[in-house]
């Protein structure tokens, strides 16, 4: 089995609530509305203090 016909596979039975959060996070990624990796690292590293 190929990669694509893995994720293909992956994709066909994973639950459709999945599916759809992740259609809408691909959406605001493109639109650009998301938060740096190194601003998410320092938010975790105040928050819990590591």
């Amino acid at each position: 089995m190929s990669t694509l016909e893995y994720t293909v596979s992956l994709l066909e039975t994973m639950p459709e609530d999945i599916v759809r959060q992740l259609t809408e996070s691909m959406k605001k990624s493109d639109m650009g509305a998301t938060t740096p990796a190194d601003v998410v690292s320092q938010r975790m590293k105040e928050k819990y203090a590591i």
